[in-house]
This record gives structure tokens, C-alpha cells and sequence, in this order.
């Protein structure tokens, strides 16, 4: 009766760890998605920066045209390089900031698939281990030799 009993929480056991696995594989296909959609939003963003950005150097040298500013003068070209250099550097740490996100997030993936493997290989240990002790037990019982040890 016991053997039947270790062989049903072998099976139990199995079967939650089969589970765990199941989750962490989902997590980990969960957390692919998330840093591809880091990336694709991170590509957005520095692009809709580079759009305003350039808009707004547009608008920068209507007005100063508009109000009869030399627009080739060194000093307003020196003005519009500057400003497509800081546009630049916040596209390039907005882009930074999403291939971070999507290192962390595909660190996480990896992170789950090993938990995944590792629970599958526990699930299968717990039920060899419930196989054995189920077996060991079944001829304790049936021998008679019930673990009471050695007597003289």
C-alpha cells in the first residue's frame, strides 16, 4: 500500500514540475516578445525624434529668416549643427536605452528556458525517484524484511 502511495506523489510531483516547466516556457516566449517590442519602440521613437527635431530646426531657421537674420552666417550654421547634434545624441541614447530593455529582456528568456529545462529534468527525477522507492518499498512488504534492521 505505501508503494502505491510514494508512486502517486511521484506522479504528483512529476506533474506539478511539468507544469512549472510549461510556465517558465511561456515566460520565457513572453519575454522574447517583450524585448522585440523594445526594439521596434525604441526604432520609433528615434525616429519621431528625428522628425520633430527636424521640424523644429525648420522652424528655427523661418524665423530666424523672418526676422532678417542671415541664415548662411557662420554663426547660424554653427547654430544648426549644434542642434543636429543634440538631436542626434537623443536619438542615439533613446535607441541605447531600448537595446538595453531588449538585452534585459532576452536575459530574462534565457533565464526562464533554463528554468524550463531544469524543471523538466525534476520532474522526471521525481518520478524515477517515487519508481524506486515505490519498487524498494513493494518488496519490503512483500518480503517481510520492512526495514526493522539486523537482528542477532
Amino acid at each position: 500500500m505505501q508503494a502505491v502511495a510514494i508512486m502517486i506523489a511521484g506522479v504528483g510531483a512529476y506533474s506539478s514540475a511539468q507544469y512549472q516547466s510549461a510556465i517558465a516556457t511561456q515566460q520565457a516566449q513572453i519575454a522574447e516578445y517583450n524585448a522585440k517590442l523594445a526594439t521596434e519602440i525604441g526604432q520609433r521613437d528615434a525616429v519621431d525624434i528625428a522628425t520633430e527635431n527636424i521640424g523644429l530646426m525648420g522652424e528655427q531657421t523661418s524665423a530666424q529668416g523672418a526676422s532678417g537674420i542671415e541664415i548662411n552666417s557662420e554663426s547660424f550654421v554653427n547654430s544648426r549643427i549644434r542642434t543636429a547634434e543634440l538631436a542626434w545624441e537623443d536619438q542615439k541614447r533613446t535607441i541605447e536605452k531600448s537595446n538595453r530593455q531588449s538585452a534585459n529582456f532576452k536575459n530574462e528568456a534565457e533565464t526562464r528556458r533554463v528554468e524550463a529545462k531544469a524543471k523538466k529534468v525534476e520532474s522526471k527525477l521525481a518520478l524515477a525517484s517515487a519508481a524506486f522507492s515505490a519498487t524498494g518499498s513493494f518488496i519490503s512488504e512483500s518480503t517481510g524484511y520492512g526495514g526493522g534492521g539486523f537482528s542477532a
